[in-house]
């Protein structure tokens, strides 16, 4: 909802509307590619990349800018709220953000 920012929510639905996603490997990130817009952006893909080297390298967690840039409704990347951060959780042995 703000110029130059795509939350991740956001993303699906770019995806969903034709949206053409492409991989990286070098940064271990995908880009989303839609007419002359062009997204770079973080998915579980990217996410469970950069959490392995976190615990590969023996670094004690992680963190994340902001919440509300996940799907935290559930409503647009299939399903699961907090995909993103639930992913982190997970490997880590953390908690998932609260679903309400």
């Amino acid at each position: 909802q703000t110029d130059g920012i795509a939350a991740y929510y956001e993303i699906c639905d770019v995806k969903k509307a034709g949206g053409e996603r492409f991989w990286d490997d070098l940064s271990q990130t995908p880009y989303l590619v839609k007419g002359n817009q062009w997204f770079t952006y973080d998915d579980e893909q990217s996410i469970g990349a950069k959490v392995d080297w976190v615990i590969q390298n023996g670094y004690g967690g992680a963190f994340t800018w902001t919440l509300d840039e996940d799907d935290f409704k559930g409503e647009f990347c299939g399903g699961e709220k907090f995909p993103l951060h639930s992913l982190i959780a997970k490997k880590l042995g953390g908690s998932a953000p609260p679903s309400s």
